[in-house]
């Protein structure tokens, strides 16, 4: 059975297994293993009961393996801490425009992590290095500062490996 279909567009079933596939949502169907596919007359159907996401095994063996499946993926999943993070790296000499920035990024949904401003020279290392590591992208902003403000702040920091962990 194809499920509902109105005349002359996809089926409920194509669209739900579609639009799962357009989100990245895992698609894992099932269907009877006495079905043959080979025996649907609609061509669409077909190809959506013989795909890779299909098990064709009985219902209990089904249910069994999406549980399984279930508890594997929670155990890869990483945590997000906040998946879309800019890091504005600035002298405190750039506060305004470090604003004016944030506010354009804060309405695009785009989280925003500001450097530590008053801290012990370790701190702010380690800080920076965090920073580098977990956000989605990084932006120096220097206004009145120097270019030597700029390549000083990332003296002994490797930016592109700090960047590459967080991918």
């Amino acid at each position: 059975m194809t499920g509902k279909c109105r005349p002359g567009l996809p089926s409920f079933p194509a669209l739900q297994y579609e639009a799962a596939l357009s989100v990245g949502i895992p698609v894992l169907q099932w269907r009877d293993p006495d079905l043959k596919p080979e025996t649907i007359e609609q061509k669409d159907h077909c190809s959506l009961l013989a795909g890779d996401t299909v098990l064709a095994i009985g219902l209990e063996e089904f249910k069994q393996e999406l549980v399984t499946r279930f508890h594997a993926q929670d155990k890869k999943a990483k945590p997000i801490v906040n998946p879309n993070l800019v890091f504005l790296n600035t002298s405190s000499d750039d506060e305004s425009l470090v604003e004016n920035i944030g506010t354009q990024l804060k309405g695009h949904e785009i989280g925003v992590a500001l450097p530590l401003r008053s801290a012990d020279p370790k701190q702010i290392q380690e800080d920076l290095e965090l920073s580098l590591s977990e956000c989605d992208g990084l932006i120096i902003v220097y206004g009145p500062a120097t270019h030597a403000w700029a390549r000083r702040r990332f003296s002994g920091v490797d930016v592109l490996s700090a960047c590459a962990n967080a991918l």
